[in-house]
């Protein structure tokens, strides 16, 4: 992710398909991770739910996925609001142990059907 007039870069995203996602999911769905990384001055400037909604696209239409999950810690309030502005739907909850960060966590899990996709764009 870039920033507008220049090359520099302000963020990181990511879709994990099938295996390379932190849910075990199967090939043909994928994982965005929305927040990896964002440069502090362009919070809040809708990037987050853009690059999102685009990678949606991206695994939808270019890879042929059939579901996207989208995870968030249970005291990430921002990453809760870019999956509802976006409408991925709830399915659960669990308790993982991040070994990056070298906690545990409480994860929330939200997925966006190929279907929904659908509907939502036909709007």
């Amino acid at each position: 992710m870039t920033g507008k007039g220049d090359d520099a870069a302000i963020g990181s995203f990511g879709l994990k398909i099938g295996g390379n996602s932190n849910l075990g999911i199967p090939e043909k769905e994928g994982e965005i991770g929305y927040c990896y990384w964002i440069a502090v001055p362009y919070w809040g400037q809708g990037y987050i739910p853009e690059a999102t909604r685009e990678l949606m696209r991206h695994g939808f239409e270019d890879l042929g996925l059939m579901d996207i999950w989208c995870g968030y810690f249970d005291d990430n309030e921002k990453s809760r609001r870019v999956g509802e502005k976006c409408g991925f739907q709830y399915v659960h909850i669990e308790e993982k142990y991040w070994p990056l960060i070298g906690e545990t966590k409480t994860q929330h899990v939200t997925l966006m059907t190929k279907e929904e996709w659908i509907q939502r764009n036909e709007q």
